[in-house]
């Protein structure tokens, strides 16, 4: 499997292989990589590079080397999943420094609620396309259906149009490749897991013209928590259709089933984080009630991606894609702890959502020369659309109270008020153009978009009253990079973003859409003499026309809110020497409410902590007395945090350490060779911790977890 495709990977930090044709959209910026110890071997347009991945088109849109894109992103490959066996994707941005994830712990039924990035909430993209979401109708993609996972920091709505500014995460799907190989795999471990796992690719004609990938996925485990479990299947078949040099059709498909889509367990702060007369509240407490209790998703998308080159230096491109999302869904929900420090309040919700979304994005690129300047051209137009309709019923407090400390299940659940019937409608147009300038070491990336944006809201429960929101808004982005002969290139950018806000203000006037500014300055380098990959950056990061509760009228909102932060980050992998991976990072946010109409300006908005850091490293020898073992293991260190919007109480801070122990069986025996085994150990001396809290209660971290594996590769 480690050589499915066209590029092969060793030791996820080792030999990067890139077919780098005129199609695949190559250019000024991307012949840099020969300056970053790439060579090129023949005529076959083969660039052979060593190091961490360094040809990106997260950032650009355009094949562009990390070492020369003016800001800071983080790439984990399909073998960091692999060795790590992580089985989320936010278990995947573990290792990555600005990234807070596993923010609620166990409770992964929003996976976007699930990390931040630089102290905001990020957007997730699939293929270059944003994941629209509802409240609970929200699209998640298991890791392995993934070839990579990129963590792009700070605005970037001047390529995605409405975006976080604190960045997005970029999924990329497995591809097929005309070479054959694949994959079946077992896995099983702690709370019952049982998994099942397979993966095939290869070509369906002669010539390999067309190409085929199918990869499916089983998994039915339970969690930590008592009367809990994840159960989901997945199927992801794609087709490759290349009847060219010049033409490239990919169709991605993918459907997925989840009766046991994940659970609700925000627990009260006393007992937890707080101290409570009691004690601590058990780690397998479970807040709701299980009979009652219950969440369904079943999610479905089709696209394509389509690569034509038009002649010269010019290819246009195309990412299309459609999906549904149903999800039915009902829990009794924690609301408060009752003075006696064991009793807790709490009320039913029921919610039933289905999101039909549809993205397309169509881009040119082109190069061209004036004078001494190399450019690398890029303009493109994407439009989304979503159709979410929903209902939803709560009723505060009306489910039967619950003992943490004696908890009886059972009692009748009375059935909830509805609160929610609603038909919403949204749609984006976005134009782009970006231009990356090259005169020798020095590249320049400008940018700018204009973004259209429209909303409409039906509600059922208001005599079907309509409400509309119109946005246009302009973003843009400016950075600067200078490759040094060494290898060391320091950069600065400018970046802003939009993100639309619904509702009105008392007097009726809609809300502006957040904005983001950006400020960033670092360091990237890259050895001459042996892999590895070092960014250093800091930023100022500015949030503004963030909603506040209106202090003249009760019950509505304004716009007096702004969010500022400020942070350092660091981000290392080498690789000394042959099947040895070291990656360290470090991060520092500084994140506080600096306009607000409340108490809480100069507070820290909560679960944000201002200190992390990471080390992570594999070994896997090819020859001597451990030719075949791979060994490995990380630390993760995450500083204290506070609990809550009024920064009354903190959070602890808490260092676990991760492990992963396999065996290739080929050493063995050439007649078992496929055959591997793999332990992966999580939280490995099982620390209880606090993951985060909020204003209404906490979420337990991920106790100790073991993962084994049997795989078959061939």
């Amino acid at each position: 499997m480690g050589q499915m495709g066209n590029r092969t990977l060793l030791g996820g930090i080792g030999l990067v292989a890139l077919t780098c044709g005129m199609g695949a959209g190559t250019g000024a910026w991307a012949a840099e990589a020969e300056r970053a110890g790439a060579e090129r071997a023949g005529d076959d347009n083969t660039i052979v590079i060593t190091g961490q991945r360094i040809v990106d088109m997260t950032a650009a849109k355009t094949d562009t080397p990390l070492l020369i894109t003016p800001q800071a992103i983080s790439v984990i490959e399909r073998q960091q999943i692999d060795v790590q066996n992580v089985q989320t994707v936010t278990q995947a941005l573990r290792y990555i420094p600005g990234v807070l994830s596993e923010l609620g712990g166990s409770d992964n039924r929003i996976e976007t609620n699930q990390f931040l990035i630089r102290g905001f909430a990020a957007n997730e993209y699939l293929d270059g396309l944003r994941l629209q979401a509802g409240t609970w109708a929200t699209p998640q993609f298991d890791p392995y259906a993934l070839d990579r996972i990129d963590a792009l920091k700070g605005p970037a709505s001047v390529l995605y149009g409405q975006a976080s500014p604190g960045g997005l995460v970029a999924l990329t799907s497995r591809r097929p490749s005309a070479t054959a190989g694949g994959e079946v795999l077992f896995q099983t471990g702690s709370y019952g897991r049982v998994q099942g796992a397979g993966d095939v690719t290869g070509a369906l004609t002669d010539d390999g013209a067309l190409s085929y990938r199918l990869t499916g996925l089983v998994r039915d485990t339970e969690t930590q928590v008592d009367h809990t479990k994840y159960r989901k299947w997945f199927i992801a078949p794609a087709l490759t259709w290349q009847p060219d040099a010049d033409t490239t059709l990919t169709l991605l498909t993918n459907y997925q089933e989840e009766p046991a889509a994940g659970f609700y367990n925000q627990i009260p702060s006393r007992g937890t984080a707080q101290p409570n007369r009691y004690g601590s509240i058990p780690t397998s407490f479970y807040g709701g009630e299980p009979d009652f209790d219950h969440m369904d998703r079943t999610q479905k998308s089709a696209g394509y991606a389509l690569s034509h080159h038009l002649g010269g230096t010019w290819t246009v491109r195309q990412n299309l894609r459609y999906m549904h999302i149903d999800t039915d869904y009902r829990a009794v929900t924690f609301e408060a702890l009752n003075a006696d420090d064991r009793t807790l309040v709490r009320s039913p919700y029921v919610t039933n959502e289905a999101l039909d979304t549809f993205a397309v994005d169509t881009q040119v690129q082109g190069e061209i020369t004036t004078g001494a300047l190399k450019h690398t051209l890029l303009v493109g137009v994407d439009y989304q659309n979503s159709r979410w309709d929903h209902v939803a019923a709560y009723s505060y407090g009306a489910a039967p109270t619950l003992d943490w400390m004696n908890p009886i299940y059972g009692k009748p659940v009375p059935t909830p008020t509805v609160i929610q019937n609603g038909l919403q409608s949204q749609s984006q147009t976005g134009v782009y153009a970006q231009d990356q300038i090259a005169l020798g070491g020095l590249n320049i990336v400008l940018g700018g978009r204009e973004d259209w944006f429209d909303s409409d809201a039906r509600n059922r429960l208001a005599n079907n009253s309509t409400s509309t929101l119109s946005d246009r808004t302009f973003t843009g982005r400016a950075g600067l990079v200078y490759l040094f002969d060494n290898g060391v290139a320091p950069y600065v950018n400018y970046a802003t973003s939009f993100q639309p806000s619904t509702g009105v203000t008392f007097d009726g006037r809609q809300f502006q859409p957040t904005e983001g500014e950006q400020f960033e300055a670092g360091v990237k380098y890259q050895p001459l003499n042996f892999p590895g990959f070092v960014t250093a950056a800091v930023y100022q990061l500015t949030q503004t026309n963030v909603t506040t509760a209106d202090p003249v009228h009760v019950g509505f909102s304004s716009q007096a809110g702004e969010i500022r932060a400020k942070g350092v980050e660091l981000d290392g992998h080498l690789t000394p020497i042959d099947g040895l991976n070291l990656q360290a990072s470090y991060a520092y946010i500084d994140d506080e409410i600096t306009q607000y109409t409340g108490a809480l300006r100069g507070k820290t908005p909560p679960g944000i902590a201002k200190h992390t850091a990471t080390v992570w490293a594999d070994y896997a020898p090819a020859d001597g007395a451990l030719a075949g073992l791979t060994m490995g293991g990380g630390v993760r260190y995450v500083g204290p945090s506070f609990g809550n919007y009024a920064n009354a109480y903190q959070v602890d801070g808490v260092t676990l350490v991760d492990a992963v122990l396999g065996y290739d069986f080929a050493h063995l025996s050439s007649g078992l060779a496929g055959w591997s085994v793999q332990l992966n150990a999580s939280n490995l001396f099982d620390r209880i911790y606090v993951a985060s809290c909020g204003n209404l209660g906490c979420y337990y971290g991920i106790r100790r977890t073991f993962i084994s594996n049997l795989r078959y590769a061939w």
